[in-house]
């Protein structure tokens, strides 16, 4: 291990308070102080979907 990030995920305007990986490992469900949930898919850590607070 480097300690290097292996991606970067960008599409949050604010700083993330949190995430899980999905059971399957698949997808990753990250959450932010913008009012966004983002769901990533692994290990391309793609965007898979978006969703505003209140959806």
């Amino acid at each position: 291990m480097s300690g290097r990030p292996v991606s970067v995920l960008r599409g949050h305007r604010d700083a993330t308070g949190g995430l899980a990986f999905l059971n399957d490992g698949r997808a990753l469900a990250t959450a932010s102080w913008d009012g966004t949930l983002r769901l990533w898919g692994v290990p391309m850590a793609a965007l898979a979907a978006a969703r505003e607070a209140g959806e």
